[in-house]
């Protein structure tokens, strides 16, 4: 597809997983190896195709797994050398930006499947909850993420700027306070 090199890594169907989900472990290597071809093709960054959709499905994933206010962030625009530059996109809005410019779109089949809790999340609460209770979902979910974001930022910036002050002295022996932003 115009010249763009491709990398593939396969992964063996017995790979050990250490007791993670398969999803989890897959992404975990995935990132690994994005890293690995970031390092041996001297590349500055690798662009996914996350979209507003995918942040949603994250936002939802870690509310209801416990995640604090940094989860309920979603999926950061960059993060290392990964660039999410699509993210402000639907999927609808990206397949009308292909189908308008002629450019084919391959989806990996899995997505469709509701083995997944991503998948029940895409195909069966998200358009539940656009019928029943917010058409605008994955607006007020981007909105929400913006929010937890600032506020995920604004207090951790304002504990790593207060860290000295939250050193103790205790009978000669310093101890520190641990602070844990969630």
């Amino acid at each position: 597809l115009n010249s763009l090199p491709f990398f593939v890594e396969v992964l063996p169907p017995d790979c050990e997983r250490n007791g993670q989900s398969f999803e989890d472990f897959a992404r975990q290597r995935r990132y690994s190896f994005f890293d690995k071809i970031c390092k041996e093709e001297n590349y500055d960054f690798i662009a996914t195709a996350h979209n507003k959709n995918d942040n949603a499905e994250t936002q939802i994933f870690n509310f209801f797994r416990g995640g604090g206010i940094k989860a309920m962030a979603g999926i950061p625009q960059m993060r290392g050398v990964i660039i999410r530059p699509v993210l402000a996109f639907t999927s609808d809005e990206l397949r009308q930006i292909l189908q308008d410019n002629n450019i084919a779109h391959v989806e990996d089949e899995t997505n469709k499947e509701c083995i997944y809790t991503r998948n029940k999340i895409r195909h069966i609460l998200l358009p539940w909850v656009e019928r029943n209770i917010n058409q605008n979902v994955l607006d007020t979910l981007e909105n929400t993420a913006m929010i937890a974001k600032e506020t995920y930022d604004y207090v951790f910036s304002t504990a790593q700027k207060n860290y000295d002050k939250v050193i103790v002295t205790n009978n000669n022996t310093q101890q520190i306070l641990k602070i844990k932003v969630y």
